[in-house]
């Protein structure tokens, strides 16, 4: 992934209508990055027309898939995407949906109005069904936020700084390594502070183990 973000990333820096960029990665298959456009008089075209002309270039990475869109000052949408539209299929069968999305996505493709279409379903990874012990934590003195917030920061890659450069700057992500996010056995590492730290009267904190 890395190595195709850096890819993309030069191809990009190379445009005459370009300022800045910057790619970031969270360690999985997808990555994203920010543009930084030259003043209209210094570019004779659109950040659209500037977007298509990079579309061709970036097609020739093989490996890899880049979509470019213009930021928009007000979204409409429920959640953000890849594209400036969206098109959401649901259905109560994961089965049926993984039948029908890239059937649908296929269509959608050899329409001439449309380019960069791109789907956010992800079959295959990894998932887990975690059911906590509202008693036993309450017992412990843990609320459902206090096991929630550990668990984001363990596998949801929670912002926790910004490092400042010269001519960039870099967001500090707090997650797991890759390899502890790959069986559910890692649940039984996790603790979970009941936050003991806050009382003068303790010494040391005491945690409990994430429920399995």
């Amino acid at each position: 992934m890395k190595k195709k973000l850096a890819q993309f990333v030069e191809i990009i820096r190379q445009d005459p209508a370009v300022a800045k960029v910057a790619g970031f990665s969270g360690g999985g298959t997808y990555g994203w990055g920010l543009v930084v456009l030259k003043r209209r008089p210094e570019r004779l075209l659109s950040a659209e027309e500037v977007a298509n002309r990079l579309r061709s270039r970036l097609e020739q990475v093989v490996g890899g898939a880049a979509h470019l869109a213009a930021d928009q000052d007000v979204r409409v949408a429920g959640q953000t995407g890849n594209t400036g539209y969206q098109y959401i299929l649901l259905g109560e069968d994961s089965n049926e949906l993984s039948e029908w999305v890239p059937r649908v996505g296929a269509v959608l493709k050899n329409l001439p109005l449309l380019t960069d279409v791109n789907f956010d379903q992800q079959p295959g990874r990894p998932e887990a069904n975690l059911v906590i012990d509202r008693a036993s934590a309450a017992r412990l003195g843990l609320t459902v936020g206090q096991v929630d917030n550990t668990l984001y920061d363990a596998f949801g890659q929670r912002q926790v700084s910004v490092i400042y450069k010269a001519q960039n700057q870099y967001h500090v992500v707090m997650e797991v390594a890759p390899e502890f996010r790959r069986s559910p056995e890692i649940l039984n590492q996790i603790y979970v502070s009941t936050g003991a730290l806050r009382s003068a009267a303790r010494s040391e904190p005491s945690h409990c183990r994430a429920p399995s």
